[in-house]
């Protein structure tokens, strides 16, 4: 863990190399990071915590997907790894899946997974997200509510 230069009321836990290059992590204030049961620290793309909670438990996993030009064989590796983290959340927790899937999925519905609100034309990516929520049974969030478009997209 890492104390930010504000001293010590927020950490840092992260995954990943010290390099300005991949990595993930979580910002916790001294509150939420004694709530904090469980740190797994899956590889330099995905790291989860779990959080205990009133109603009901979190378990919140922060990821990095692999870009659009990388290898095939990176982007299976990378969706295979998050199915294995995904397996780690216990029933009666709620699962908060949060980051940069380097994905556009277009902004024509698709059943309960994509909302009208999306960005752009559906990419390879964005079928790849679109495939793995759809056998998750998980749903794109940001594309049910209209946004500014600066706000539809990260880089």
């Amino acid at each position: 863990m890492t104390t930010l230069p504000a001293g010590d009321k927020f950490r840092t836990i992260h995954s990943g190399g010290n390099t300005s290059r991949k990595g993930v992590a979580f910002i916790l204030n001294s509150k939420t990071l004694n709530r904090a049961n469980n740190i797994l620290l899956i590889s330099e793309r995905i790291i989860a915590l779990k959080i205990k909670a009133d109603p009901a438990d979190l378990f919140i996993i922060q990821c990095y997907a692999p870009n659009l030009d990388s290898a095939e064989e990176e982007k299976e590796a990378f969706y295979d790894d998050l199915r294995k983290t995904i397996k780690h959340k216990k029933f009666q927790e709620v699962l908060v899946l949060i980051g940069d899937f380097n994905a556009k999925v277009g902004n024509q519905k698709i059943d309960d997974i994509v909302g009208p609100f999306g960005l752009g034309t559906k990419n390879d990516p964005g079928d790849l997200l679109i495939n793995f929520c759809l056998e998750s049974k998980l749903f794109i969030c940001n594309t049910w509510f209209e946004q500014k478009e600066s706000a539809r997209h990260t880089w």
